[in-house]
């Protein structure tokens, strides 16, 4: 997820959000912010995600 940087969300939008969004696609969703991810020594997970992900949604 990326965000713009003056957005602030609270833990508890977040856990919100992350519950929206598992509804919305009927599955478990995991988010993962973007920075943070990029910031990661897991070398092979981060490869993955960034291999496979797909925007759902931008404006």
């Amino acid at each position: 997820m990326v965000l713009n940087d003056d957005f602030l969300l609270s833990f508890s939008d977040f856990l919100d959000l992350e519950e929206q969004l598992k509804n919305l696609v009927k599955r478990d969703v995991d988010i993962i912010f973007k920075n943070d991810l990029e910031r990661s020594e897991n070398w092979i997970r981060r490869q993955h995600i960034f291999e496979t992900a797909e925007v759902i949604y931008a404006s």
